[in-house]
């Protein structure tokens, strides 16, 4: 994965800005991520936003 910590910084600002999953993937994708790990780091991102209590499922 080319450049993982900018595409999770820009993973992490789409979901704090309330952007829904398939609009992140779709980023994700269209920057030559492959899908799977697109949801990978979408998981993941979405788990530090829990633990620092900005969203909530």
């Amino acid at each position: 994965m080319k450049h993982k910590h900018a595409l999770s910084e820009l993973c992490l600002q789409m979901l704090e800005s309330g952007a829904n999953r398939r609009t992140v993937k779709r980023a994700l994708t269209a920057r030559r991520v492959k899908g799977r790990q697109a949801v990978v780091l979408l998981c993941k991102q979405e788990m530090v936003l829990l633990r620092a209590g900005k969203i909530g499922l």
